[in-house]
């Protein structure tokens, strides 16, 4: 399969099949071509090259580097500003403590910092558990309502 850049795809209107595949052919050949990907935070298409690569088999991260970098930035303000929670501290969600929250190894927290992607407002420490989950949900209200329905067999 070979993506094109949408400026290129959007010549290929009107051409007919053996023209599209003469064009394929010479943008396949062209030394500035490269794989292109669509970040999830600032939606820009991107060269892959501008995305960090995660774990093996050659994935690389759903964010550009520029807006991975600003979250890194935000996250690490809102620490220094609201540092840990304090002893005894149970998830709000799933209420677990922290020695059942702690994953990982001995150099992870038992918690990790909740904020708002819209307004990089902080809501407070979650599992690493219940913040994922939170996340798979794109903190998506009706989302996990129906996801709530669906479990109690009501869709």
């Amino acid at each position: 399969m070979v993506r094109l850049h949408v400026c290129w795809m959007e010549g290929l209107q009107g051409m007919e099949f053996e023209q599209i595949e003469l064009f394929i052919d010479l943008y396949k050949a062209h030394p500035e071509c490269e794989d292109v990907k669509v970040c999830s935070k600032c939606k820009h298409t991107l060269p892959v090259t501008d995305f960090s690569p995660v774990g093996k088999g050659g994935y690389v991260r759903h964010e550009c580097r520029a807006c991975s970098n600003e979250l890194t930035r935000v996250r690490k303000g809102l620490k220094e500003l609201h540092g840990q929670p304090p002893e005894g501290y149970e998830c709000p969600v799933c209420l677990c403590d922290e020695e059942r929250a702690a994953t990982g190894g001995p150099s992870n927290s038992a918690w990790v910092l909740d904020h708002d992607h819209e307004t990089d407002d902080f809501r407070g420490w979650l599992c690493h558990r219940c913040n994922r989950a939170l996340g798979c949900f794109h903190d998506d209200v009706p989302r996990m309502k129906r996801a709530i329905k669906y479990l109690r067999g009501m869709l």
